[in-house]
């Protein structure tokens, strides 16, 4: 990072000291800009969540969007810890604070090494553990249970408090977000597949991720040089890398079969957008639709399920999304052009309409129907 994290925070204290409404699309711009490097989304609103901003403007929805109705660490640190099994499971108070509270039992504890200190941060600090699990649980196809994710990210927790230097002039939120973040990505790495993913790889495929989607913003199509010359890599370490995301984070499940006695298949699982997210690169040859459908007898069976399931225009949008008719898949912007809504109009309809395909999907496909192509070569 260009800047430490202290000048980071005072740079966006003095560009938008107005803490009540902050426009996302100027936060990510001044953030990245400062950092040097592409940021994810979700990072972007935890770091406005750190900072106290109480509504993030979204500009493809024209409305502010509430902070998770605890939008600052004011509010983090005088919740009261619920240890439960499902996300969000935190209630906030109304009472305010100044982050006197942390810095105290961090002073206190590093002085002393009093237990009493030491958990009451756990606690006072767990809805950072639970925005992280809440937001890896959905990452990629691993093994995990939130619980389990929880579970490693107080882990992480408990190393910051541990280690942080009450003599830096950092905020701890802050510091502990790196740690538990951490903890839950070698979790996840280690142990969450049944094929181990090695660390370096994992990092490789969110560099690959984070440039591609400064093209997702753009609604463009990624581009691969550009890309591999921007992260100094050779084709074929790029190439491997979408492999081993595509097989093993991504599309193909290796815990579980395809088709499974008394448990449906999700379609999602192949051709979701979340999915097409995940794995980056607009390319036929990791995900077209079409085209693995065509391979492996599935096209019919396809068509078959969203002439039968899905209403005409959620049967139109999931055609130009996915690329049905020409083996295009089209941006969100495009189709929504097409029809004459918007974007987000798009969105929603799509969702609903792989939900319903993801409940009707048949049974009795195996896992080797589901064969994926050799990689490019390069």
């Amino acid at each position: 990072m260009g800047k430490s994290i202290r000048e980071v925070q005072q740079v966006f204290e003095h560009t938008f000291p107005d803490k009540q409404t902050i426009s996302f699309a100027e936060a990510k711009t001044l953030l990245q800009t400062l950092s040097d490097e592409q940021l994810e989304s979700d990072d972007i609103e935890m770091f406005l969540e750190i900072m106290g901003y109480q509504n993030i403007l979204h500009s493809d929805s024209g409305q502010p969007k509430q902070v998770d109705e605890e939008p600052t660490i004011d509010d983090i640190l005088n919740m009261e810890w619920k240890p439960v099994s499902e996300p969000k499971m935190m209630e906030g108070s109304s009472s305010q604070g100044d982050y006197s509270r942390n810095t105290f039992l961090l002073k206190e504890y590093h002085e002393s090494r009093n237990n009493q200190e030491f958990e009451q941060l756990v606690v006072d600090n767990m809805k950072l553990v639970q925005k992280l699990a809440s937001k890896y649980i959905r990452y990629a196809n691993h093994q995990h249970t939130y619980d389990d994710l929880v579970s490693e990210g107080t882990i992480g927790l408990m190393d910051a408090i541990r280690k942080f230097d009450v003599n830096k002039d950092v905020q701890f939120s802050t510091y502990a977000v790196w740690w538990i973040r951490q903890r839950i990505i070698r979790a996840i790495v280690d142990t969450g597949t049944l094929i181990r993913v090695p660390v370096h790889m994992f990092e490789l495929i969110q560099k690959i991720r984070r440039e591609e989607q400064a093209y997702e913003v753009e609604d463009s199509i990624p581009d691969r040089q550009a890309v591999i010359a921007k992260l100094g890599i050779t084709a074929s370490q790029y190439e491997r890398a979408k492999i081993v995301e595509h097989q093993v984070l991504g599309l193909t499940s290796t815990e579980q079969d395809v088709s499974e006695d008394g448990q449906d298949s999700e379609l999602n699982q192949f051709i979701s957008l979340e999915t097409h997210r995940l794995l980056s690169e607009y390319s036929k040859i990791y995900f077209d639709p079409a085209l693995l459908a065509e391979q492996h007898d599935l096209k019919k069976l396809l068509q078959d399920m969203i002439n039968t399931h899905l209403k005409p225009r959620e049967q139109e949008v999931i055609r130009e999304r996915f690329g049905f008719r020409d083996h295009r898949p089209k941006t969100l912007e495009k189709v929504g052009e097409q029809f004459g809504v918007t974007r987000e109009r798009i969105r929603q309809i799509e969702a609903s309409a792989l939900r319903k395909l993801a409940s009707k999907m048949r049974k009795g496909a195996s896992r080797e129907d589901y064969y994926w192509p050799e990689p490019m070569g390069g």
